[in-house]
């Protein structure tokens, strides 16, 4: 059965809602985003971030339910590597949309205990990148 709404709702198509004029990224994919830092921040400080359900589909998460991450975790370059991966994911898909205070949003207030180990990547948050010294850092544990 085929609904038709009004124009001023926007149309909700491939992870975006459409309007006229400018584009909006879904709720949904927003809250999958944040879902997944809240998990990452667990890693890191389990008293800061306690947790019940990580998401199911990451390789972190395999492992982490494996008992091969048990947290507090120190994170090795190929953890960061692979929390990289999943934000910029992210951050990629929101590009597409009109998401600046967005993306700036989610790195100020959801990042938290990653931010020691990532940067925006340029002035526009269109991606993150690891702190230059964080290997040389990690080594020396």
């Amino acid at each position: 059965m085929v609904t038709l709404q009004a124009v001023s709702r926007g149309i909700n198509f491939l992870g975006y809602i459409t309007y006229k004029d400018h584009i909006l990224v879904r709720q949904r994919t927003v809250r999958a985003l944040k879902r997944r830092l809240y998990f990452f921040n667990h890693l890191l400080n389990p008293d800061k971030f306690p947790y019940g359900n990580p998401p199911s589909n990451l390789k972190i998460t395999k492992r982490y339910r494996s008992g091969d991450l048990l947290p507090p975790v120190t994170p090795t370059p190929a953890l960061l590597q692979e929390m990289q991966a999943t934000i910029n994911s992210y951050y990629g898909i929101f590009r597409f949309a009109d998401s600046y205070k967005l993306r700036k949003h989610i790195y100020h207030h959801h990042l938290q205990e990653l931010k020691r180990y990532f940067l925006p990547a340029d002035a526009n948050y269109n991606s993150i990148k690891i702190k230059s010294g964080v290997y040389y850092w990690l080594a020396a544990f």
